[in-house]
């Protein structure tokens, strides 16, 4: 029972990941709006901390402020996208009628999505710490790799968890072509 749980959260995280790519309305908005328009921020403060380095001798470039600049937008996505992750999944299992056999079934194959978008949370949290942490207690080089390298994985975690928790958004992804793939992921679970 547990070996198939775990097929139909792979089989449901397979495609979330790859059914999107087929939407050119689905890529379009993540690049242009996720990626482009949201990391203006960070952008803007990259020139900004690389202006003030230009025009006075004594500043240094700000590591932090850059840092900061990722770990406040990958929050506010990863908190955003977990949420309507966790949200979304409730939907789907009220969305199931209490006549349908598959009813228990399908309500316990979305506990990991809302788990996944609970953990996703926490990690965030724990990412933006550790950020803080190595800020506070490190120094040189080595704070400046940790700050960066935290800050990336938390920037990529808040992409995957955007892209699976918007993968059957209507908005995005055309009706009939998210209702094809979820009645086949349905299929290929009860084999």
């Amino acid at each position: 029972m547990n070996e198939n749980r775990w097929r139909v959260l792979r089989t449901e995280l397979s495609a979330r990941l790859k059914n999107p790519i087929r939407s050119p309305e689905f890529v379009i908005y993540f690049v242009v709006v996720i990626l482009l328009i949201g990391l203006m921020g960070v952008g803007l403060t990259f020139v900004t901390e690389l202006k003030m380095t230009q025009d006075d001798c004594n500043h240094q470039f700000s590591h932090i402020h850059v840092c900061l600049a990722i770990v406040s937008y990958f929050i506010a996505l990863l908190t955003a996208s977990a949420a309507d992750l966790i949200l979304s999944s409730r939907h789907l299992d009220n969305e199931r009628s209490s006549n349908d056999s598959q009813s228990i079934s399908a309500k316990s194959n979305h506990k990991p999505l809302k788990m996944i978008g609970v953990g996703a949370i926490l990690l965030g949290l724990v990412i933006l710490l550790c950020v803080m942490f190595f800020e506070n207690l490190l120094s040189g080089e080595c704070r400046t790799w940790m700050e960066y390298s935290f800050s990336v994985i938390g920037f990529l975690l808040s992409l995957f968890i955007w892209w699976i928790s918007n993968s059957d958004n209507p908005n995005l992804i055309p009706y009939e072509q998210g209702i094809n793939d979820k009645v086949q992921n349905l299929m290929q679970s009860i084999e």
